[in-house]
């Protein structure tokens, strides 16, 4: 099974990332953010950057 947000897992959507009016700015752009944590783990992806890479967000 792989990890969330590595190759091939799903996308992790985390409640605190981009906690918001940074959540809804990320949310609106029309181009893929992705935002890593401190441990570069995927904490945020919207859902260009979703569509983009093909992942389904992991809730």
């Amino acid at each position: 099974m792989d990890a969330p947000g590595s190759a091939g897992g799903p996308v992790p959507r985390s409640p605190n990332a981009g906690d918001g009016v940074w959540q809804n700015a990320i949310e609106s752009t029309p181009n893929a953010v992705i935002v890593a944590d401190r441990t570069v783990r995927i904490a945020l992806a919207n859902r260009q950057a979703e569509s983009l890479f093909g992942y389904e967000p992991f809730l």
